[in-house]
């Protein structure tokens, strides 16, 4: 009975193990889900989940539980654990726990299911023992597989692409279920590396506008950077660089036609996409890569040995690289990698730059890297929580835009640090930080001791894999794939089999019925996994007919369907349709809970302000006015209604709300309808003079505007000025200007 339970969980963890690396990722090579990118999550986390409890039923059918483990793995849990206490300290001190639970659940997921997956995942292949167990001709095989969508469109005319789709996948899975003979590394990387070469190949197809899947846009929020099966061109260009020096060295070491020729195809396909992506960060990790990779005696000898093929390598990637062509209308032809090199270097390093030296990438980058350090000084030990970057980045935003006007121009909702290392400061403190950079340096001296005990063959592999680790970490120091499901999967799984030759084995002889309390537990959490991921498709497909809905102005209907779903988007749908249908109370107690659950996104503040104005709560509406002002100070509709409000009402008008309007002004200098309600708060009271300049600075822009030559005009009353050459000049070119809109005058 146990062994025939054996064979079957042994079988069945390669099944779900399949769902994990190759059907996610590759998900969106069919249009029959309307929602792949959490469809993607999805399989990726039930497929972990019931990996863990097909483990646990193992340890069941052998009556022990083994465990396998290096010194690494203590600070693994170490950081994890402060993770989860971080979120834990925060949701009881925040004033909004609520959001922090929202944030931590919108992210947390990743750091459970993806992250702790992968690392513990690799655990369950063995080390690569420098053999060639002939899996190429199989993992060669996938390449082949992929060409069979090719003929998807043909079948979608005759209205049979389920049943043909079913049919492939079902191949591709048995493929891959081959290709995992041995439960060898070097296998599972196969099948990674065959992976990343059919999504950039999907990639580049979509960058020359062949899409045989999808009749939308999938990559339309980022225009000609294809977004393959990834949902974003940097989670993919993230992907790549993971198996880019593996392939380089397989295509080294191959002694045979067809691996050079699949190799040196892969290689080149790799480098297309990275052009097509135009990801920066992903370059600068190519570079780290391959940096990492010549530092490896044995990868230099391998490149010397083959000098020709190392030379022709080089030569070609470089070229593809630097020559794929950019996706351009009217036949024009231009490279993808020089057109995104052409948007210029920063003119500025500093977040005090003039408005012509602002650059959008870098300093965004630095604004939110200032962030990050600001919430590691309020909160230092442990952070702001898993997840909390987002609730700290909106206020320090606001003030870093008052702070510097110019800045206002780089608004946005950044809910990562683009920068691994200080989003881990700002989310854990330096207690996690310190936990992490630990973890990441003992990994490095076991990976290094193990090596040394390596023969050939394992040191090019090992190798590879190190370099390409290096480089998604370099390219993470200004991006934040690792923050992506699919991509942080598989930058684990590598991590982990970095050291698994050192790993420890240790074998516990358990009791029944601890035994069963263990597979009730991961049955648990396998069930309670598959039930948050379901919740999150029906949660998206809701929110998504609320939508339609709305545009056809059933508003009652939208906002049923939008109520219950705790994203920020549901939110601004259920308030927006409650207002349409006039449930003023609805509405604002909605736009609170909004603003409960994402405290930093200052349109649920706005709303509020729009629904207490509606109501004459006018020092409410200033309150609400306020707080999106300081989240957003460049948002022109909520500094015009403050200075509605402040004239109004003119007790309101008096010092933090002034101060925060004159703030503002200076924000938007050349929004002239702020100035002009900030003129006339300074007119309503008494405070003539600075009326008069407001005034002034409109007009000296705008001869024309007639009321801000009103307020200069009772400025001047107020003031006892006989003659003022700038209110007279407006006053002859306004009627200079009703002269000749006179058509007696044309007569």
């Amino acid at each position: 009975m146990n062994a025939k339970l054996l064979s079957l969980t042994g079988a069945a963890f390669k099944v779900f193990f399949i769902l994990c690396v190759f059907v996610s990722p590759l998900i969106f090579f069919t249009s029959l889900t309307r929602n792949p990118f959490d469809a993607q999550t999805f399989v990726l986390a039930a497929g972990a989940g019931a990996l863990l409890f097909l483990w646990a039923l193992r340890c069941f059918g052998a009556k022990e539980i083994v465990l396998k483990y290096t010194a690494a793995d203590y600070f693994f849990a170490a950081f994890i654990f402060t993770a989860l206490l971080s979120t834990a300290v925060n949701y009881f001190a925040s004033t909004h726990p609520a959001a922090v639970l929202n944030e931590f659940i919108r992210k947390g997921h990743v750091l459970i299911t993806n992250v702790s997956a992968g690392f513990l995942l690799a655990k369950a292949f063995a080390p690569y023992d420098g053999q060639d167990n002939k899996t190429f001709a199989r993992a060669s095989y996938l390449a082949a597989w992929g060409f069979l969508w090719l003929f998807f469109p043909a079948f979608k005319m005759q209205g049979v692409f389920d049943v043909y789709a079913i049919l492939v996948w079902c191949a591709g899975v048995y493929l891959c279920f081959k290709i995992l003979k041995h439960n060898n590394i070097k296998e599972v990387l196969d099948i990674f590396i065959a992976v990343a070469a059919l999504a950039a190949f999907y990639g580049v197809m979509q960058n020359r506008g062949a899409d045989i899947f999808w009749s939308i846009d999938i990559s339309g929020q980022f225009g000609a950077r294809a977004v393959s099966t990834f949902g974003n061109p940097n989670f993919l260009s993230s992907y790549i660089l993971l198996f880019l020096p593996l392939a380089a060295v397989y295509f080294l070491k191959a002694q045979k036609t067809r691996p050079k020729v699949y190799y040196f195809a892969v290689v080149l396909l790799f480098c297309a996409y990275l052009a097509v992506s135009a990801a920066r960060s992903s370059w600068l990790g190519a570079l780290a890569g391959f940096a990492a990779l010549v530092l490896f005696k044995e990868v230099r000898s391998a490149a010397l040995k083959n000098k020709i093929r190392s030379a022709v390598l080089l030569f070609c990637a470089v070229l593809v690289f630097a020559l794929w062509p950019a996706q351009t209308g009217g036949g024009r032809y231009a490279s993808a990698a020089a057109q995104r090199v052409g948007l210029g270097a920063p003119k500025n390093l500093s977040l005090n730059a003039a408005q012509g030296e602002i650059n959008q990438s870098y300093h965004q980058r630095l604004m939110m890297w200032a962030c990050a350090l600001e919430a590691a000084g309020e909160s230092p030990v442990l952070g702001k929580g898993w997840g909390g970057y987002q609730m700290v980045f909106g206020p320090c935003q606001g003030r870093l835009i008052l702070k510097y006007p110019p800045l206002s121009f780089l608004h946005t909702q950044a809910n990562a640090a683009h920068n691994e290392f200080m989003e881990v400061l700002a989310q854990s403190g330096f207690a996690g930080l310190f936990i992490y950079l630990a973890f990441f340096a003992l990994l490095l001296f076991t990976f290094l001791k193990a090596y040394k005990n390596f023969n050939a063959q394992q040191r090019l592999f090992y190798a590879a894999l190190f370099a390409g680790a290096g480089a998604m970490l370099a390219d993470n120091m200004l991006n934040i794939t690792l923050q992506s499901s699919i991509t942080a999967f598989a930058f684990w799984f590598i991590i982990s089999s970095l050291n698994q030759s050192a790993a420890k084995i240790k074998k516990i002889k358990a009791r029944a019925g601890v035994l069963f309390i263990l597979n009730a537990f991961c049955l648990a959490a396998f069930v309670l996994l598959v039930f948050w991921q379901a919740r999150r498709i029906n949660a998206a497909v809701k929110e998504f007919k609320a939508q339609k809905l709305f545009v056809l102005e059933n508003f009652a209907l939208a906002a049923k369907e939008a109520r219950g779903i705790k994203t920020a988007e549901a939110y601004y749908l259920l308030v927006n349709s409650l207002i349409k249908t006039g449930d003023y109370d609805a509405a604002a107690a909605a736009a609170k809970e909004g603003a409960e659950r994402f405290p930093s996104y200052h349109e649920f503040y706005f709303r509020l302000a729009a629904i207490a104005a509606a109501r004459d709560e006018l020092g409410s509406a200033v309150q609400n006015l306020r707080q999106t002002l300081l989240l957003y100070p460049a948002y022109q509709p909520a500094a015009a209604a403050l200075g509605e409000a402040l004239l109004k009402n003119p007790p309101l008008a008096q010092g933090e709300n002034l101060l925060l309007l004159e703030r503002v002004a200076r924000v938007m200098p050349y929004a002239d309808f702020v100035n002009l309600r900030l003129a006339a708060v300074y007119l309503a009271n008494g405070r003539a003079a600075e009326a008069k300049e407001a005034a002034a600075k409109i007009l000296k822009t705008d001869n024309f505007n007639p009321d801000a030559r009103d307020v200069l005009a009772a400025a001047d009353a107020l003031l006892g000025v006989k003659e003022d050459a700038l209110l007279q000049k407006a006053q002859k070119l306004a009627a200079l200007k009703k002269q000749l809109a006179d058509p007696q005058f044309l007569t």
